[in-house]
């Protein structure tokens, strides 16, 4: 199913910020809703978090982002109108775009904020390729498994599909 949104939320000086939302199809009011519920608190870094908030069912990512004086966190969320998606291979694509752009130090807002219309597009065509920089392009697709799935990701799966 295609999300009617991808948000990029950020914890700023007032608390949870909204950073950008793509496409802009949510009323305002909903999108604030949704911002201020998608981060439960005691969520750490490599959360994944399906909730419901009012009539929209949401998936969040939950990373950190390094910098000075402190790291701040952040969270990559997609909001559906139904359960009629798949949210292992959501938080698949999700964990997958945050650590590479991690390992080669390239996670910052500014950068979620430029290729997040890429993400959406890769929700929806289940891969990517996104050039995040001259030297740098990820490459992401539907059968993209993690090495390791444990046991509760399998039982996951049966439950969704």
């Amino acid at each position: 199913m295609i999300p009617l949104s991808l948000i990029l939320i950020q914890m700023g000086k007032s608390g949870l910020e909204l950073v950008k939302a793509y496409p802009e199809s949510l009323p305002e009011k909903e999108l604030n809703k949704i911002v201020f519920k998608c981060m439960p608190l005691g969520a750490e870094d490599k959360d994944f978090i399906t909730l419901t908030v009012e009539k929209r069912i949401i998936s969040t990512f939950i990373f950190t982002i390094s910098r000075k004086p402190r790291n701040n966190i952040a969270a990559l969320t997609a909001v559906f109108v139904s359960e009629d998606y798949q949210p292992q291979f959501l938080k698949r694509l999700f964990s997958y775009t945050i650590t590479e752009l991690q390992n080669k130090n390239l996670l910052t807002i500014d950068k979620l904020t430029k290729i997040l219309p890429n993400i959406y597009n890769g929700i929806v065509d289940k891969k990517y390729k996104i050039k995040v920089n001259d030297e740098v392009t990820l490459e992401f697709h539907e059968d993209q498994k993690n090495e390791e799935k444990d046991s509760f990701d399998s039982f996951g799966d049966d439950v969704w599909n």
